[in-house]
């Protein structure tokens, strides 16, 4: 099964990020630890174009709305996540 949406979004936007040398951490594929810069963070965050699917809520939408405008550029953010 493959898995697509916000959460995969950001995870391999993060992974991305790690590889590139824009976060710092630890990547290992399913798995990742890192820590970057609100810069990278909204970038990633942006994007993630929709909740649409049926597991989430206008709701959802505008809090990850008003969680991705508070990101403040030259703030220092973790990212964990787990994908499977």
């Amino acid at each position: 099964m493959v898995c697509s949406g916000p959460p995969t979004t950001v995870f391999h936007g993060a992974q991305d990020a790690a590889e590139n040398g824009l976060a710092r951490g630890t990547s290992e594929g399913w798995r990742i630890d890192v820590i970057m810069s609100g810069a990278v963070l909204r970038t990633i965050l942006a994007q993630v174009e929709s909740f649409d699917g049926g597991y989430s809520s206008a709701a959802d939408s505008r809090e990850f709305a008003a969680f991705r405008d508070s990101v403040r550029d030259k703030a220092q953010y973790e990212v964990s996540a787990l994908e499977y």
